[in-house]
């Protein structure tokens, strides 16, 4: 199932965090970790300081992906776990 999620990047010509909307298949997803590593000085403008980050780990074959998107872990993995209903 393809999930949409929230992704934060640090682009390397910028001061602050970004945000933008990532999609992706719920089946390649291997690891969600809570990541700590996040400076609140460079988050965007309107951020709760309170707000929790996951680090998604996805298989890409032989490689691997991963990713920090907004959210705890138990938020993402119920997003990615959700049920859904197919209409006839």
């Amino acid at each position: 199932m393809i999930v949409g999620l929230v992704e934060i990047i640090e682009p390397l010509t910028a001061e602050a965090y970004q945000l933008r909307e990532v999609f992706v298949n719920s089946s390649h997803i291997v690891c969600l970790r809570e990541e700590l590593n996040i400076n609140n000085k460079k988050l965007p403008a309107g951020m709760d300081l309170a707000q929790r980050y996951t680090r998604v780990y996805m298989n890409r074959g032989q490689v691997g992906i991963d990713f920090v998107v907004v959210g705890p872990p138990e938020m993402v993995e119920k997003k990615l776990n959700k049920k859904q209903l197919l209409r006839g």
